[in-house]
């Protein structure tokens, strides 16, 4: 009787992660996590500020758009 229950026991720890796993058949749902519409370009222009406190805090200089658009 005990190593029929132990056998019991042994195949539902080894069944039992496994009908878990398989439960589970939808895709995880991604969701964005920045701002809603209202602030669409508010990254780029926040990074945009950032760049320009850069350039004035080390005294850089650029001599076209191009340079400054590349850099």
């Amino acid at each position: 009787m005990d190593r029929r229950l132990l056998l019991l026991l042994g195949l539902l720890l080894l069944v039992s992660p496994a009908v878990a796993v398989s439960g589970d058949e939808e895709e995880p749902l991604i969701r964005q996590v920045v701002g809603g519409g209202d602030d669409e370009n508010e990254l780029e222009l926040n990074a945009e500020r950032h760049f320009a406190s850069f350039v004035q805090r080390f005294g850089k200089a650029y001599r076209d758009a191009d340079e400054h658009a590349y850099r």
